[in-house]
């Protein structure tokens, strides 16, 4: 076996379920199509099911060679995320690729930084404040401050 063959035969990840009869139902139906499947959390699955979650569900691995194949035949059985917390569990099971890299590690957040998160939030407690704070006459030559 040379090394491009190799290559060809690494598992990669289509997909993943958090359900051990969804994973079961849509592994039939890849091989029923010729391509080889391997489940990965499977087994804790069918034993303790509440690990699945916190292990990232039943991940669904196929061989390079067969990745396209497989996932035009994903894309046809597994309907399209349309409401936000669909579109997190589809992120999540990892059916959401990345355009620019092709990974399926994706996250699906608010596009909004933390930083700029904090800025609105400082402008809307400060807006909220203003008018509640005093004014006060200032001297500019000496610095003392009075009330009117």
């Amino acid at each position: 076996m040379n090394e491009n063959e190799h290559k060809e035969d690494k598992p990669v990840q289509l997909c993943s379920f958090y359900r051990l009869t969804q994973a079961d139902s849509f592994k039939a139906a890849l091989e029923s199509q010729g391509i080889q499947v391997f489940l990965i959390g499977d087994n804790i699955a069918s034993i303790a099911p509440f690990y699945s979650d916190m292990q990232g569900g039943i991940k669904v691995f196929v061989p390079l060679s067969q990745y396209e194949r497989a996932r035009a035949l994903r894309d046809r059985l597994i309907p399209k995320p349309k409401t936000p917390p669909q579109l997190r569990e589809a992120a999540r099971r990892g059916e959401v690729e990345c355009p620019e890299c092709g990974s399926n590690n994706v996250l699906y957040a608010r596009g909004i930084s933390f930083s700029l998160m904090l800025l609105l939030l400082v402008s809307i407690i400060g807006l909220l404040v203003l008018p509640f704070i005093p004014k006060r006459y200032a001297c500019r030559s000496c610095g003392k401050k009075w009330n009117p």
